[in-house]
Order: C-alpha cells, then sequence, then structure tokens
C-alpha cells in the first residue's frame, strides 16, 4: 500500500473507531436512562414488590446474588461466563454503588454467591462451579472478607478451594452457606427432577482464611483440596440459584420456574431431611431468566434477572 492509501485506511480506522465509541456511549445512556425511567414508574408505595432496574449496565447476565451484611439494603451480584473476577454492588432503589476485582481469581463460569457472617466477621464467597458438558476435573470457591459495597476494592487476600465430586463432574448453579451448621451447600443442576445436594465443611476454611489475612503481604496465595461430601438428594429439576436464612436454616431455592422453600424445623435437623420434605413453593417475579436469588437479615427472598438492565425483585413467600 503507499502512503496516501495508507492514510486514507488510517483515517477511515479511526473514524469507524470513533463512531464505535459513540455508539458504545449512547447504547449506555440509553440503558441507564431507561432503568431509571422504570424505577419511577415503581415508585408507588402499593408497588413494593415490583422490579427495581439496575443501573449497573456492566451487569448483563447477573448469576449470582447475596445481600451485603455490612450495609443494610446493599447487594453483590455477579456476570455469568464470560466476564472477569469481578463482583458489581447496588442498592435497594438499583443504584450502582461500588464494586469488587478478585485479582489473578479465574473466572470460567461464576454460578453464584453467598454472604454470611460468624462472629464479627462478614464474609463473601463466590462459586465457579458451571460446568455445562460436566467436563471440569474440579470447581472453585472463593472465600473472602466482605468490603465495604460503597467502594471500588480489588480483593488480593482470599482463600482459593479447589472442588472435587465423589462421583465425577457435576453442573451446579446453586451454592449456600449455613455458619450455624457450619456447612457450603451446593445443590446439582439437571433436566431430570434427581439430583444430589453436596456439602464442604466450613470451620476449616475460615480457619485458612485467617493464615491468607495474616500473611497478607504473601503474593502466593493457598489452595485448599477437597472432596465435596453428598448429603442428600433433592426431587427438583433445573435448580439455579440457593440461599439459607441464617436465623431459622430454612433453604430456599430456584429453578426457572419457582422458588421453593424447605423448612428447617428443628434447626439442628440434617440437610438430608430437610430436603426430602415437601417444599413450599412460591411463584417467581416475570422477569427474564432469573438465575441468582438470596435472602437478608430480615428474611425476605430477592431475585435477580438477566438481562440489560438486569431487575431485581422481592418474592412473595407462602
Amino acid at each position: 500500500m503507499n502512503q496516501m492509501g495508507y492514510l486514507r485506511a488510517s483515517s477511515r480506522a479511526i473514524a469507524f473507531a470513533l463512531f464505535s465509541l459513540t455508539l458504545l456511549s449512547s447504547i449506555a445512556t440509553v440503558q441507564w436512562t431507561f432503568a431509571q425511567e422504570l424505577n419511577g414508574q415503581n415508585s408507588d408505595s402499593t408497588a413494593k414488590f415490583s422490579p427495581v432496574y439496575l443501573d449497573v449496565p456492566q451487569l448483563s447476565e447477573s448469576s449470582g446474588l447475596a445481600a451485603s451484611h455490612r450495609r443494610l439494603e446493599h447487594f453483590w451480584s455477579h456476570n455469568d461466563s464470560g466476564d472477569t473476577a469481578r463482583l458489581f454492588a447496588f442498592d435497594v432503589r438499583g443504584r450502582a454503588t461500588g464494586s469488587c476485582e478478585l485479582v489473578a481469581a479465574s473466572s470460567v463460569d461464576w454460578e453464584d454467591m453467598a454472604s454470611f457472617e460468624l462472629g464479627d466477621r462478614k464474609y463473601l464467597l463466590v462459586a465457579d462451579c458451571g460446568d455445562n458438558d460436566s467436563k471440569r476435573d474440579a470447581c472453585f470457591i472463593y472465600l473472602f472478607d466482605e468490603p465495604d459495597p460503597t467502594r471500588a476494592t480489588k480483593i488480593k487476600s482470599y482463600l482459593t478451594l479447589q472442588l472435587t465430586y465423589p462421583d465425577g463432574a457435576r453442573d451446579c448453579e446453586a451454592v449456600a452457606v449455613d455458619p450455624t451448621r457450619g456447612k457450603i451447600l451446593m445443590i446439582a443442576k439437571s433436566a431430570i427432577p434427581y439430583v444430589n445436594v453436596y456439602s464442604v465443611e466450613l470451620s476449616g476454611l475460615l480457619e485458612r482464611l485467617e493464615t491468607v489475612r495474616t500473611n497478607s503481604s504473601s503474593s502466593i496465595l493457598p489452595v485448599v483440596r477437597a472432596v465435596a461430601k453428598i448429603e442428600g438428594v433433592l426431587a427438583l429439576p433445573m435448580v439455579s440459584a440457593a440461599d439459607i436464612d441464617s436465623r431459622t436454616g430454612d433453604l430456599w431455592i430456584a429453578n426457572y420456574f419457582q422458588a421453593f422453600c424447605f423448612r428447617c424445623s428443628p434447626r439442628n435437623m440434617s440437610v438430608a431431611e430437610q430436603t426430602k420434605q415437601a417444599a413450599e413453593a412460591s411463584d417467581l417475579p416475570r422477569l427474564r431468566q432469573i438465575e441468582a436469588l438470596c435472602m437478608n437479615d430480615g428474611g425476605d427472598v430477592w431475585v435477580t434477572s438477566e438481562g440489560t438492565p438486569a431487575a431485581l425483585s422481592r418474592v412473595t413467600k407462602p
């Protein structure tokens, strides 16, 4: 190519780049404006269960949801596969408030997250456990202290759990933490309504996390390896989300159709006993594909949906 042709090509490339940036900026502005207009329509006191649309344009495939234990009426979420290892924070009105990046963490297929507190410490857990084809040798769980959801934070000190299942690779999109029983629960996903519920003991992981805190200046993050234990069987297809009411131990599970509450009475009943009970069903809000569910300190159940803007809504309990 001669010099004149090169200059013409360069000019076209610059013009195209400027056009692309303008287009992306316009799309983001439309998304934010759309979310604000929808939230204005839902501001009436009689519409408390109407969805709130999030001013978080980067959150296009909300796949996990957790209520903050550091600030009331704040939440954390993350995208499905294809994004980097990051979380987004927002409040109950849908306003973006902060973010969190897990430095050097993998993000093959983040599918769920959970928040919990034990003693005076607040924690977040993120599960890179999606495996649609059941081919992964192991999945990964990241455990760390919950940062302030009103700030942008980079987390360098976290515990990595490399987890395998005793019966081979499994797809999993639902993870919950019960600090009272000291367990992380993981529920397999299948089109067949017969799946295993797995568990990992929490206490040893928290002890290892304390070691990570003590050696926070180290650039080498420890990896804990474990094999999950089969706790019980669940007769539900296409499980996509879960959480536990830390006050009662009630286990809430969602698939693409409904949310189900498995009561925990007495509080010390086994997971096997809990999951073989008849569940109380609640209809999900009429939103685009729902793949994330959480409970807040007050026992309210919340879900988010995929799409931009993402929607946040409460679930009407039975």
